[in-house]
């Protein structure tokens, strides 16, 4: 295992590689998560290939330019230029993608910048199924930025309302220490809006990456937890029917997948060719 820092314009990433085969394999993690994850991963590859786990900006040594606003966020061109960069450098004509959670709509929108130089793709627990009003409205809008500053400095009207959220069974217990472990402290809260911020633009077409699955351009698969109350599984269901052969696996978890019992799950189920 080897860390490394990329750069590419005016932009730095830390890498982690691992393995020592021909062909990459690019993993994106989730939030809050880190590069290394993906390590345990190593074991479903196949000898001509190798990891190349990224670290998200805001994450490890991957620091968002200082010079440049949060909200003049990440472009999905620019993303497309900096995995080219990576590519010419570790000179790959094609590359793989493994990704959970927040990567998991980086690889979704990654997929049609590449759709000729991807082998496969295989998603754990992604995000990027379904369009986040919230989300969007969090960090796209004016609006939505100014209340989710007031929330980082004034954070028990949302500490307060997930708890009578809890109290009225409006959400289940997994969904609120989901919110506390990520919003109960300011570097947490930081995080969430810095990182919100960077990758707004990354809104996956899912009607064209159905219609690149189907032509088998790319071979893909989705693992879910089946007790999943962060992302559920039922946005899996929805995407997986508008595929023409199913591409959706569940196992006995919840949202917590960067596991060895994961790693198991898709060795014996051959979800990794």
């Amino acid at each position: 295992m080897q860390r490394e820092l990329f750069h590419h314009n005016i932009f730095t990433v830390e890498l982690l590689r691992a393995g020592s085969g021909s062909h990459p394999v690019l993993c994106f993690h989730g939030f809050g998560r880190e590069a290394e994850d993906f390590v345990r991963f190593s074991e479903v590859l196949n000898a001509d290939e190798y990891l190349l786990s990224i670290n998200l900006f805001q994450h490890g040594q991957s620091i968002w330019p200082r010079e440049r606003a949060f909200r003049n966020s990440l472009k999905l061109k620019e993303h497309q230029n900096l995995i080219r960069a990576l590519l010419r450098r570790e000179n790959a004509d094609s590359f793989s993608m493994l990704a959970y959670s927040m990567g998991g709509r980086i690889a979704l929108s990654t997929i049609p910048l590449f759709r000729d130089r991807i082998r496969q793709v295989l998603l754990v627990a992604p995000d990027g199924l379904k369009v986040n009003q919230l989300y969007k409205f969090a960090s796209g809008t004016r609006a939505g930025r100014s209340i989710y500053k007031g929330i980082m400095k004034r954070p028990g009207i949302l500490l307060r309302s997930a708890d009578a959220a809890r109290s009225l069974r409006l959400i289940n217990e997994k969904l609120h220490r989901f919110v506390y472990v990520h919003m109960d402290k300011a570097e947490k809260r930081k995080l969430v809006y810095e990182t919100w911020l960077i990758y707004r633009r990354f809104e996956p077409d899912l009607d064209e990456i159905a219609r690149i699955v189907n032509a088998n351009e790319v071979h893909f698969q989705m693992v879910f937890g089946r007790y999943d109350s962060v992302i559920r599984p039922k946005l899996g269901r929805l995407f997986n029917a508008k595929l023409k052969r199913d591409h959706l696996h569940l196992t006995e978890a919840g949202h917590q997948l960067m596991t060895d019992d994961t790693v198991r799950f898709i060795s014996s189920n051959s979800l990794w060719k």
